[in-house]
């Protein structure tokens, strides 16, 4: 779950937001591994 928050007078929101997306983007890549590995 991305937590998206765009301040657009502060860069620090930004990188709070690209930061969550690759967070978030990491932990599907996880769920996705594990769901596979325990379907087989």
């Amino acid at each position: 779950m991305a937590i998206i928050d765009i301040r657009s007078d502060n860069s620090k929101g930004v990188k709070i937001v690209s930061i969550t997306a690759g967070q978030t983007r990491i932990s599907l890549k996880f769920l996705v591994r594990v769901f596979l590995l325990n379907t087989r």
